[in-house]
């Protein structure tokens, strides 16, 4: 599947679960969604930015992402900020135009 940064757009402040085999999941919000494509580039460049409260961060690595709306998606997840509130995530993908 290639993803698109419109694809996401509409989820904003919505939540995705990674569910784990135990019946346990993570609950991440999708924070924002930025894209840093140029009109000269042969590619589309975005990132997803998530959040969870969770305290302790998953490695990095692909999981799959389940979302109310959209078909469950398996994306390369690089946690990159631990605070008191919980654990950022980023993901960023690279798109042929």
């Amino acid at each position: 599947m290639t993803f698109t940064a419109a694809q996401f757009l509409p989820h904003v402040g919505s939540q995705f679960s990674i569910p784990f085999g135990d019946g346990l999941s993570l609950t991440l919000t999708l924070d924002d969604v930025k894209d840093s494509t140029t009109a000269s580039s042969p590619y589309h460049f975005f990132s997803l930015n998530f959040s969870s409260n969770a305290s302790t961060a998953l490695p990095q690595g692909i999981y799959a992402l389940q979302h109310a709306s959209l078909a469950t998606q398996e994306i390369f997840l690089v946690p990159f900020s631990k605070t008191e509130r919980g654990v950022s995530y980023s993901a960023t993908f690279s798109v042929e135009k």
